[in-house]
């Protein structure tokens, strides 16, 4: 257990906590019965910016918390993960990206890190400050969630799987491992994502935020196969399937299975077919 001079005073520890060796815990924190900390962790609060632990969750060793982080009930975070990594805009003085209007509706506007109930996130991830995550969301190891992303309830990130922000992706999603979502990428429900598939939001590679953001949009239950390229502007219709190592330069209408370098159309799915992965993902869940 912690002696008394590592904990501030303003820490709210409830019964039940368990600290281990070397933990500091500072300022506006909050931790609720049950929870347990493991050694030399970090966890810090700050007015305005409080941070919640709340009850049964479990902090392996050397996890960092920065302030104003919420984690959820009944949730496990691996050794030496990063939660609430400060955004860019914290860390140099300012972002031109969340100026731009093709992401304003995917800000998320609180500065902090809601992590929903149930959450098994493995170890050396680090989740940045200005993103929600729905309930029940599991990861491999060394994911990385930049800032202003939503994540819907029920979702899987592979590991080293990652999102380079501004993003929304939508409930029951599975991001396989080492898959790359640039910037701007608008996911639906449902959607499955194979190892590997990367996307990319600039046409030109040049660095400048008039020609970022431009990412692609995937609707509800499309299933993408294991590494395919997703080119910027994209746009994937609801149900449609992309064979594996296709890449993706133009828009895919609803219902087709395409693939090929440049993606083309091969046929339309049946129902049959696309009933089989709708049923799939919603009873994973249940």
């Amino acid at each position: 257990m912690l002696t008394s001079h590592e904990i501030e005073v303003e820490a709210q520890l409830d019964d039940n906590v368990h600290l281990g060796q070397g933990t500091i815990v500072e300022g506006d924190v909050e931790i609720k019965s049950g929870v347990q900390v493991g050694r030399y962790c970090v966890l810090q609060g700050e007015p305005g910016k409080k941070t919640v632990i709340e009850s049964n969750t479990v902090l392996e060793d050397f996890v960092t918390v920065y302030p104003g982080v919420y984690i959820s009930e009944n949730s496990r975070v691996g050794a030496y993960t990063i939660l609430g990594h400060p955004s860019k805009a914290e860390l140099v003085g300012g972002d031109n990206t969340g100026q731009s209007e093709r992401v304003r509706e995917q800000l998320v506007e609180q500065p902090e890190t809601v992590i929903g109930p149930r959450a098994i996130i493995r170890s050396h991830s680090v989740i940045y400050t200005h993103v929600q995550v729905g309930s029940s969301f599991n990861t491999g190891h060394s994911i990385m969630i930049r800032e202003h992303t939503r994540i819907g309830n029920d979702c899987v990130f592979g590991t080293h799987a990652s999102t380079d922000g501004y993003c929304r992706i939508g409930p029951m999603c599975h991001i396989g491992q080492y898959a790359q979502l640039s910037q701007a990428a608008r996911i639906g429900r449902g959607v499955f994502i194979g190892g590997h598939t990367v996307f990319s939001d600039n046409n030109r590679a040049i660095r400048d935020v008039e020609e970022d953001l431009f990412g692609a949009t995937i609707e509800d239950y499309v299933r993408i196969g294991l590494s395919c390229v997703i080119l910027p502007t994209v746009h994937i219709n609801a149900h449609s399937m992309i064979g594996a190592g296709s890449v993706v330069t133009r828009d895919i209408g609803e219902k087709t299975l395409a693939y090929g370098n440049p993606a083309r159309l091969a046929r339309e799915l049946t129902v049959d077919e696309i009933q089989r992965y709708v049923i799939s993902v919603e009873s994973s869940t249940r």
